[in-house]
């Protein structure tokens, strides 16, 4: 955990700005692989639909998933680590979380996810609390949503 302190920004964590910027560079690789065609007008159609998938889902998971389900491995794995960068919470709530979108998702986007649920779990432990997660999963969310949605 390397903050505790209501002065504290995630934005001064040098590898928090990387994983920001592992948002535009997936993005970019993916709408050159895919070439969808973009409708961005959906959003201002639909800002309700938008701020759902963008915010409000991206701050409910990270509630349960970070916040509840990470939280309860961490204590029933007594904080065991896999690397140094992964413990056991992080990759058993990632496989949860993953598991949890093959209801909305196909196979191989539910595996996707594992990699930004990785990533957010890292931020919580490397924080401590849940404002890091939250602003990167908000941030994939949005980009993803406005480049790739389909509505």
């Amino acid at each position: 955990m390397i903050a505790s302190g209501r002065q504290y920004s995630p934005f001064r964590d040098v590898r928090f700005n990387v994983a920001l910027l592992l948002g535009p560079l997936f993005w970019t690789g993916w709408f050159f692989f895919s070439q969808p065609v973009l409708k961005l007008s959906w959003v201002i159609r639909h800002p309700d639909k938008f701020f759902i998938l963008a915010v409000m889902f991206p701050v409910l998971e990270e509630i349960v998933f970070r916040g509840w389900i990470q939280s309860a491995f961490s204590r029933i794995s007594k904080g065991a680590r896999l690397t140094p960068a992964l413990s056991v919470s992080n990759l058993l709530t990632s496989l949860v979380f993953s598991l949890f979108h093959l209801f909305f998702h196909s196979v191989f986007w539910s595996l996707m996810v594992m990699i930004p649920s990785l990533i957010f779990g890292y931020f919580k432990e490397r924080h401590g609390y849940l404002l890091p997660c939250i602003i990167l999963h908000i941030f994939y969310n949005a980009g993803y949503f406005l480049l790739f949605s389909f509505f």
